[in-house]
């Protein structure tokens, strides 16, 4: 149910639609070479500068792969690697159907149990199953690029629209849909080998979620066996895993859009008017903190809208599995996962009437802190950039690249370069 993250991508970048886009509002495209003069941009250009979005000759296409590869790396470190021990004890903390107990709603109330948990189990225990969502995320990649070939369904939202705006869009939704749909076996696998202790069932192999899907597929063509009398079949949990998966995609789908648009209006590519290329630096940071950033707030917007959600199909997942979780309360034992829902509705009323409405976001400080940390990175690469900028290229001043006046001063300030060249 979170594998959806690392492939999800909404973006205009280089597209055809995003140029077109651009050239309607006159506003520069990321990745594509321009030397226009905007006067109606309400942003002066500075007299020492001009724009560009080129990352310069033929010879530095290896120098924009290479940095494609790098931001790749970045964001899967940032986005999964780095903050997937808070996603573990927040899906614990989802599972909890103990009341009186505390709900981890803060973020300062997870830190006693989690280090708890890595005093007894190590740091393995932090980190389960986080291989699993890349196997979910790649196959589905796979299937989608499959698909896409076969039967002509766009494979990202950035294609250039060869009809109506919506049926593209409709046929992309239905792509989605497929290939959500499709892996809901190892989707439903690969949550419930993330939130098992790691004290019952010790390491796990790269093949369990293969193993896991084949017995839940199994389970779901003959229900009255005594071990799985109590799992739902996967029939019943196709809706709810791709209203999930399909909700958070469209929410940060339209984050990233929004704050792509947003960066294009607001940024100018300024070149010295002697043709000095902009230093390669700035250019890579164009091109990607907005992806980084659209990232970030579709992700965390998305994850607060359906929390509720994921903490019921997170109970009906792990329903009748005979899963063993981590005590959240104290980090020091172990306890069983037991539950009895017949489906979604059945679930959330059963939470609200015995655990609270507050009951729904059980371990929301996790998530809280997950956020924390992925924000301090991007903070932390926006101050790298700036002290880059400010240590190798004191000539390009940061204050001169986003500066702001009104419509007859950006006219007069192209003026004056036209008459200096």
């Amino acid at each position: 149910m979170s594998s959806d993250r690392i492939d999800a991508s909404f973006s205009t970048t280089g597209s055809a639609e995003g140029e077109e886009l651009s050239r309607r509002r006159n506003v520069p495209v990321f990745g594509a070479a321009s030397n226009q003069q905007h006067p109606s941009l309400d942003h002066p250009v500075s007299e020492d500068y001009k724009m560009t979005h080129d990352l310069g000759p033929d010879g530095n296409k290896y120098l924009l792969l290479l940095s494609d590869l790098s931001f790749n790396l970045f964001r899967v470190t940032t986005q999964r690697l780095l903050t997937h021990p808070y996603l573990v004890f927040r899906n614990q903390c989802q599972l909890s159907t103990r009341v009186g107990t505390s709900y981890r709603l803060m973020p300062w109330s997870i830190f006693k149990p989690l280090h708890s948990i890595y005093k007894n189990q190590g740091v393995a225990a932090l980190w389960k199953g986080v291989h699993n969502d890349f196997i979910i995320a790649s196959l589905r990649k796979a299937l989608e690029v499959i698909l896409s070939e076969n039967f002509r369904l766009p494979l990202t939202l950035s294609e250039p629209a060869k009809g109506n705006v919506f049926s593209n869009y409709g046929k992309h939704m239905l792509l989605k849909t497929i290939s959500v749909v499709a892996a809901t076996p190892l989707i439903c696998a690969g949550y419930m080998l993330r939130v098992q202790s790691q004290v019952v069932v010790g390491d796990t192999n790269y093949f369990s979620i293969f193993s896991e899907s084949y017995h839940r597929i199994v389970s779901s063509i003959y229900p009255h066996s005594s071990e799985t009398s109590h799992m739902l079949p996967l029939h019943k949990l196709v809706i709810p895993i791709t209203a999930l998966s399909l909700g958070s995609y469209i929410i940060h789908s339209m984050s990233m859009g929004a704050v792509h648009r947003q960066y294009q209006q607001n940024t100018l590519h300024i070149q010295d008017v002697e043709h000095d290329e902009v230093p390669w630096i700035k250019t890579i940071y164009d091109r990607y903190y907005p992806q980084l950033v659209g990232a970030f707030s579709g992700h965390f917007i998305a994850d607060v809208f359906f929390y509720p959600l994921s903490t019921i199909t997170g109970r009906l997942v792990l329903q009748g599995t005979r899963t063993i979780i981590d005590d959240v309360e104290t980090g020091n034992a172990v306890l069983p996962f037991n539950s009895n829902y017949t489906g979604v509705v059945n679930c959330m009323q059963s939470i609200i009437s015995e655990e609270g409405v507050t009951g729904l976001y059980k371990g929301f400080g996790a998530l809280v802190m997950q956020y924390t940390v992925q924000a301090l990175f991007l903070r932390a690469t926006h101050l790298l950039y700036e002290r880059i900028m400010e240590t190798h290229y004191p000539r390009v001043p940061l204050q001169n690249l986003y500066t702001s006046a009104t419509p007859s001063s950006t006219y007069s300030s192209v003026n004056s370069l036209n008459n200096k060249s």
